[in-house]
């Protein structure tokens, strides 16, 4: 094994080590689909092994590997139709939140009172949403993955805010 392909492998088990339960995470919060989720986290952790025995260089490997996965995630919904996001969201599977030992019951079925008026959402707002507050990706992070500058990540959050805003006014008023 040459020294290029040890510094790939050694890279490669560092972001496989360090984001595959994340990337999962992620890719099950967009699908809704435990065997797609797998597949496409699979075939996430390939493409970046073949980028980097390819002999190129990865600076910031979240946002690189959130970027693969959410592309895959579009091809993948090209390919086939997926589940509506009434049926995402009304599916059976936990919503990955921080912290959520320290719920209470209240605060939990707050949460899963907000994540229902969510489902009223545009996808893509669901999407960012979900990137910035479940996922807890910094804007930069997003920016990346998204192909955007910061500022319009912080424009389409915050729009995306205050369009569900809307939606949970009813809950919290």
């Amino acid at each position: 094994m040459s020294t290029t392909d040890k510094t790939a492998n050694r890279k490669f088990m560092e972001m496989y080590d360090g984001f595959s339960d994340e990337i999962f995470r992620f890719v099950l919060s967009q699908t809704r689909n435990r065997d797609r989720a797998l597949d496409i986290t699979q075939e996430t952790f390939i493409k970046t092994w073949d980028y980097l025995r390819n002999d190129n260089e990865i600076e910031r490997a979240r946002p690189f590997l959130y970027k693969t996965a959410r592309n895959l995630i579009i091809d993948h919904s090209r390919k086939k139709s997926f589940t509506s996001l009434d049926a995402m969201l009304d599916a059976d599977i936990p919503h990955e939140i921080a912290d959520t030992h320290t719920e209470d019951h209240a605060e939990e079925i707050d949460r899963k009172a907000a994540i229902e008026q969510l489902k009223t959402l545009a996808p893509d707002q669901f999407e960012i949403l979900s990137m910035r507050f479940i996922q807890e990706l910094t804007i930069s992070e997003i920016a990346a993955i998204l192909n955007q500058n910061e500022n319009a990540v912080s424009v389409r959050i915050h729009r995306a805010l205050k369009s569900a805003q809307k939606y949970l006014k009813d809950i919290y008023e």
